[in-house]
């Protein structure tokens, strides 16, 4: 199975590759894409959506940590030609974990691409369906918006001027902190299973 993620992924990196970077355009012909980080296990997920409207350098990188693990993707937008958004990728992974791909650039067309999966974790890109409930939408959740933020605050307690903010997505809640009147370079978010209110981990995003 490793071996196909292997064949996979370097021939994605060899047809990147085959197109001159100097034809590129910089509009991205699928800007609706998440990177994802999901666990095997069941015990929860990370995305990061682009925005490329408000990032200087089309830059962002995503980390989980499950446990004492941390995995972590960084992808930098390198231009667009013939429909398909070329980006740089860095993978990172515990030192056991096997067949974690070098740095390279991929070519994504608009589906799914798994870029790397072991037995605990899967790593890849895929278009962003928009799937969240509106903001302060409870219904049919577990738990209310009040009782995940005290659950968050351990992990994540509130410096001057920021409130809480909360999204929940496939029965889980991301949590996060958003500044007054300022816009964050990086931001930690608190993951919570809505059935139980257990804490699953934290993220790092850019």
């Amino acid at each position: 199975m490793k071996s196909l993620f292997f064949l996979l992924f370097s021939a994605l990196v060899l047809s990147g590759c085959s197109k001159p970077s100097a034809d590129r355009i910089f509009s991205p012909a699928h800007p609706s894409l998440e990177v994802y980080i999901v666990s095997n296990a069941g015990s929860g997920q990370g995305t990061v959506q682009p925005d490329f409207q408000h990032h200087v350098v089309p830059l962002w990188n995503l980390t989980v940590n499950e446990g004492d693990a941390a995995y972590s993707a960084t992808i930098e937008y390198k231009g667009t030609q013939n429909e398909k958004d070329y980006y740089w990728v860095t993978l990172t992974a515990p030192p056991k974990a096997v067949g974690v791909p070098a740095p390279a650039e991929i070519a994504y067309d608009g589906l799914q691409i798994e870029l790397w999966s072991d037995s605990r974790e899967r790593i890849g890109i895929r278009p962003y369906s928009p799937n969240t409930k509106a903001a302060g939408s409870t219904v049919g959740a577990h738990l209310t918006e009040k009782q995940v933020f005290a659950l968050a605050t351990p992990a994540l307690p509130l410096s001057g001027g920021e409130s809480y903010r909360a999204r929940l997505t496939g029965g889980i809640w991301e949590v996060y902190t958003e500044p007054n009147g300022k816009k964050a370079e990086s931001w930690t978010v608190v993951k919570i299973r809505d059935a139980d209110g257990k804490i699953l981990g934290t993220e790092t995003r850019l």
